[in-house]
Order: structure tokens, then sequence, then C-alpha cells
């Protein structure tokens, strides 16, 4: 059971570790989409 758990722990790990670099890539593809469209944003003085 013990070699079970450690594959399940292994899948969920990759699993996060993809939807992680996801949310990231997510992230900067906004703020440098936002930065190029808006230049005039009063966050970014």
């Amino acid at each position: 059971m013990a070699q079970v758990t450690v594959f399940v722990m292994a899948g969920v790990a990759v699993l996060i570790g993809i939807a992680a670099l996801v949310i990231l890539w997510q992230i900067l593809a906004l703020v440098s989409r936002r930065t190029l469209t808006d230049t005039d944003d009063p966050d970014r003085s």
C-alpha cells in the first residue's frame, strides 16, 4: 500500500505543479498584455 500512496502523491504533486505553471503563465500574459495596451495605467507610474 505504501507504493500506491507514493504514486498518488507524486501524481498530485505533478498536477499541482502543472496547474501552478499554467496560472503563473496566464498571470504573466495578462500583465504583459496590460502593459502593452494600457500605457496610461494609473497603477503603473
